[in-house]
């Protein structure tokens, strides 16, 4: 998946050393307090929600989901891409050649209509409008908030910052709204390209054979802190034994929406926007996916995309 990014009619053309399975966003969860309350990952929308109201019958806020910088909040919309993509298959081929909306797509009105019910029932507590991203180890440090939408290593991110938290306190489950089950990654990454041009191309050559080199990949996974794993063989990952678990269990996966779809990622903080309008009844949920289509149609015509000239 990581090569897709950077191939060109079955020729790769870049070298991407980037972590897509410690940085894949899924649902973190307290396991201490899950078994307190005797509850179990969810396998639809319809167990998640019932679990969020035993947490918040027990007083125990269900999500930490900071609104106020503006793009955290996104995620649970497009990261759901191959689900959209499992129901409806070939949606993101169909959207990039503007044979198919998002405001005409059940699935996706679901998603956000339930990202809604999650809010309104008070699930992410009463101040995620004004919670911040920074916090979020603090607030799940602190044994009064259950979940967290975060990178799959957030556990070891909780114990380097609270080192008697330790990483295995956390589980993790797919992002579970409109009954979803596949593992959302993102094979984008910083990807690194020789200019053609340049009077140096072999010598860069030889940089990319070394920085790709087993020990120096490894090197590079055993001394920086932020990468616990990169997508080459007969590499040691830094992935706890549950998050390889995890990964090794969802074996159901596709890529996110706002890599899959063109002109997602460049709107991420008006989606931002809207989404936040809707919860707080400014906007309807069907409005938010039309809004999208609109700024999509925008971008595709700036950049002369023949799918957009009729």
């Amino acid at each position: 998946m990581v090569a897709a990014q950077s191939t060109l009619d079955g020729k790769l053309y870049g070298l991407t050393i980037w972590d897509i399975y410690g940085t894949t966003w899924v649902i973190n969860y307290n396991k201490a307090i899950f078994e307190k309350l005797g509850l179990s990952e969810p396998k639809t929308y319809a167990d998640f929600k019932a679990l969020c109201q035993k947490l918040l019958d027990a007083g125990i806020q269900p999500i930490y989901e900071p609104f106020s910088d503006g793009w955290h909040h996104v995620l649970w919309f497009p990261e759901n891409g191959p689900r959209y993509e499992e129901v409806t298959s070939g949606l993101a081929d169909e959207l990039n050649v503007n044979k198919a909306k998002f405001a005409d797509n059940e699935t996706m009105l679901t998603d956000i209509q339930q990202f809604k019910e999650m809010y309104d029932a008070g699930y992410m507590g009463q101040n995620a409008l004004s919670d911040a991203y920074a916090d979020r180890t603090k607030a799940l440090a602190g044994g009064k908030v259950a979940m967290i939408l975060a990178n799959l290593t957030f556990p070891q991110q909780v114990e380097h910052d609270y080192p008697d938290m330790k990483a295995d306190t956390f589980g993790a489950f797919v992002i579970p709204l409109a009954d979803n089950q596949n593992l959302n990654i993102n094979p984008a990454g910083p990807t690194k390209f020789i200019y053609s041009g340049s009077q140096y191309v072999n010598e860069a050559k030889q940089y990319f054979d070394f920085l790709a080199q087993p020990e120096n990949l490894q090197y590079m996974l055993d001394n920086t802190p932020e990468i616990t794993s990169l997508p080459f063989s007969g590499l040691k990952s830094k992935l706890i034994p549950s998050q390889q678990a995890f990964l090794d269990a969802h074996t159901q996966r596709g890529t996110v929406y706002q890599t899959a779809v063109n002109y997602v990622n460049p709107q991420w903080m008006d989606i931002g926007k809207d989404l936040t309008a809707m919860v707080t009844g400014a906007m309807e949920p069907k409005d938010v996916l039309a809004s999208i289509d609109k700024r999509r149609a925008d971008l595709a015509k700036a950049a002369k995309d023949p799918a957009w000239n009729n």
